[in-house]
């Protein structure tokens, strides 16, 4: 993940890619749209003891690198 791909994506398609690294391992959500949309998608499953470790270090560096990238455009 890089800042200059990020530049070439909407706001609200980071935030949709970083919260699908959290998906991708079961993390239940909280806020109505993001689990209304992960909730539509076949593959989501919400796992009630999800835990960040989960993720691997590409993962966690990914969802930081898009973190960071949401919060220089005043999404966060």
């Amino acid at each position: 993940m890089t800042e200059s791909y990020l530049k070439t994506i909407s706001i609200d398609d980071a935030y949709i890619m970083r919260n699908e690294i959290f998906a991708r391992h079961g993390r239940p959500f909280k806020t109505p749209g993001l689990r209304d949309f992960f909730e539509s998608k076949t593959w989501y499953k919400s796992i009630e003891n999800f835990s960040d470790d989960a993720l691997n270090d590409v993962e966690k560096g990914n969802a930081a690198i898009i973190l960071g990238h949401e919060k220089k455009m005043g999404w966060q």
